[in-house]
């Protein structure tokens, strides 16, 4: 009797997650914009995505460059934790996870219309996109994102400000 009940609920909890799971399916094809992908590479979805939202994709070497050049500025969309680990020499801190509280101070150094690179970890990080969009809500007209972020960045070989 014991093991008849216990075949019982495992065939109910199984019958469970087998329903649930169809059911996430379903709803998750019928989300706008076709849901959460389950079969793409996260890292084209960045940056196709990006390219969408109309912002130009800056490559690591084309970082570098505007760095040598001091062209642009860099924000960093990361943690503050992360960015006090290691980020671009001279990138300012502007967490997305706490906008807003930190951008005032970035608001305050930088004018809408310079040109900015938005970047966080790495190309299956959408923050800098978000960051970048939350900018353009906010009137700023010239911001790119450096999709393959900063562990391209070191990767590289390019140089790291705080790192140990």
């Amino acid at each position: 009797m014991t093991n008849r009940l216990t075949s019982r609920i495992w065939v109910q909890a199984l019958l469970l997650v087998f329903i649930g799971g169809l059911i996430g399916a379903v709803v998750n094809a019928l989300r706008p914009e076709h849901g959460i992908p389950w079969l793409e590479e996260w890292s084209l979805r960045v940056e196709s995505r990006t390219l969408q939202e109309g912002f130009d994709v800056v490559s690591v070497s084309q970082g570098y460059d505007a760095l040598q050049a001091g062209s642009h500025w860099f924000v960093d969309a990361r943690s503050a934790d992360e960015y006090f680990a290691g980020t671009i020499p001279g990138a300012l801190s502007l967490p997305l996870r706490a906008v807003d509280e930190a951008f005032p101070d970035v608001q305050m150094m930088v004018l809408p219309e310079e040109p900015v690179i938005a970047f966080c970890s790495s190309a299956i990080c959408d923050e800098a996109l978000l960051l970048a969009l939350f900018l353009r809500e906010q009137g700023w007209t010239n911001v790119a994102v450096m999709v393959a972020g900063i562990d391209a960045w070191a990767d590289a070989g390019h140089p790291m400000e705080g790192a140990p």
